[in-house]
């Protein structure tokens, strides 16, 4: 717990170690004697799942929410007990969590998928609970070996088919890089090792320039009065297998292909501002000859927001080297996406705690609602999005989710449910409260039809208030009332 501590104090100082320790201390409390199948205690798990928010540099709260994200399921804790214990906020973000999770799995696996896309938009005010989620199942990824093969096999398949991607259309390139090697090494070992082979023996062939090359372009900045800090990655191993099987020649193997792969090494230069983005360009290519990569991320972002100017360069034994250039700010949101610490402080907050990122958030949305449209399978019922303003989701008790237009009623949720609930609706509980059947429902409400199985005929004031067309044709046609085209 302390080393968790120390790292969120290392970026923010002002950070509420009491509210962390309180998170704790009530994980602690709930899961006392309780274990994983791996054997690990479970609140190591949480643990593991805090210091990967950190790692992400989440605030307070979204880290106070990792350590609690399994408080509601097999724990005597339930949402009134934790909403009593802990910040409103943080149990609002446990809730959501605990949402993400409620997604029935009883269904088809594709059908999962669907559902599980349509949860993420409604926690899209939001994105620290998707966060969680991901954090959570990097997690996991230490432990599968613990599972039956058929298992494993379904908790890889949807990190590949959801979470992986998921991570990467909201910027958060470093889960994203955790999750698919962390699959990719269960998924296909062979290739795995080949890879890694591969990468390593590309690094060896340029030897202690990759330890050389950062002074000398601090050298070269420093001419220029240009501050920065300058580190090396390399591409992560699943991305060069993907490019390997898209890119490879006939008969290449791993190895052959890494060895002309132009970004397997990177350099970033992180520097202070957007003008010394252009300047860094500027003396690194009087030094070393633009190579035959380059892109201009700064001027044209990425749909999703990422931002940087990344050229190569050719390093010994004709290696091609990658060269990102960004500010600190770009690098931050590039990494971890725009829940990023420094992100949003500098943003400011909404009403209620949720992230601020008025420009960014668009951008976000957009790419998050491609990335459902592109992914949905063939054949699925249609789903379809127009934005997330004029379209809300909504929940059932067990966990499905429905996509209604804005302004929709329990009325007209419990029509598109079944047409046989809307017609015996006598009442609705929205979050355990009672509301009018008049009552406009919210993205991410939970909401429960009250039925009476004799009632089966529909009342006519209800055509005053409901927003879909559908339930205003079933509402007609129960009462024996012509149907009016567009009605």
């Amino acid at each position: 717990m302390e080393n968790l501590i120390q790292k969120i104090r290392a970026y923010n100082p002002l950070a509420d170690v009491k509210l962390i320790r309180r998170a704790y201390n009530l994980a602690c409390e709930a899961h006392k004697g309780q274990k994983r199948i791996s054997g690990e205690r479970q609140i190591e798990h949480l643990l593991g799942t805090a210091h990967l928010l950190a790692d992400i540099k989440l605030d307070d709260c979204a880290i106070a929410a990792g350590l609690l994200h399994d408080i509601l399921k097999d724990t005597y804790f339930n949402r009134r007990i934790l909403q009593k214990q802990i910040r409103p906020e943080v149990s609002r973000l446990v809730i959501l969590v605990s949402r993400l999770k409620s997604i029935s799995t009883r269904v088809m696996a594709g059908v999962y998928r669907e559902n599980l896309r349509r949860l993420i938009l409604t926690v899209a005010q939001d994105i620290r609970p998707v966060l969680v989620r991901l954090a959570e199942k990097i997690h996991d990824l230490q432990t599968l070996e613990a599972f039956e093969p058929s298992r494993r096999m379904e908790i890889l398949s949807k990190i590949f088919d959801v979470y992986a991607p998921l991570a990467g259309q909201i910027g958060a390139y470093h889960y994203k890089r955790l999750l698919e090697d962390g699959a990719f090494r269960y998924m296909h070992p062979k290739s795995y090792q080949n890879v890694k082979s591969a990468v390593g023996e590309l690094l060896l062939s340029v030897g202690d320039w990759l330890d050389k090359f950062p002074s000398v372009v601090y050298k070269e900045l420093d001419k220029n009065s240009i501050s920065a800090e300058v580190y090396g990655r390399t591409k992560h191993l699943y991305s060069v297998y993907q490019k390997y099987l898209q890119k490879r020649k006939a008969g290449e193997s791993e190895t052959e292909f890494v060895k002309r792969c132009w970004d397997i090494i990177a350099f970033r230069v992180i520097v202070n501002k957007e003008s010394d983005c252009y300047k860094a360009l500027s003396c690194l290519e009087a030094v070393w000859p633009r190579g035959p990569k380059f892109k201009d991320y700064i001027a044209h972002p990425k749909p999703n927001g990422y931002r940087s100017i990344n050229t190569t360069i050719i390093g010994p034994n004709q290696v091609p080297v990658e060269i990102q250039i960004r500010t600190r700010k770009m690098h931050e949101y590039n990494e971890y996406g725009p829940a990023a610490h420094s992100f949003y402080k500098e943003l400011g907050r909404e009403k209620g705690g949720r992230i601020a990122a008025p420009p960014e958030r668009i951008r976000w949305l957009r790419s998050l609602l491609k990335w459902h449209s592109n992914l949905l399978q063939k054949g699925s019922p249609n789903f379809e999005i127009n934005s997330p303003w004029d379209r809300v989701f909504v929940l059932t008790p067990k966990g499905d989710v429905f996509d209604l237009p804005l302004g929709a009623t329990p009325v007209d949720f419990a029509y598109r449910v079944h047409s046989r609930l809307g017609n015996s609706c006598r009442g609705a509980l929205v979050e355990g409260k009672i509301v009018p059947l008049s009552y406009q429902l919210k993205s991410g409400q939970v909401c429960k039809i009250l039925a009476d199985k004799k009632k089966s005929t529909p009342s006519l004031d209800w055509l005053k208030f409901v927003k879909t067309r559908y339930a205003r044709q079933k509402i007609r046609r129960a009462l024996g009332l012509t149907v009016r085209r567009g009605a």
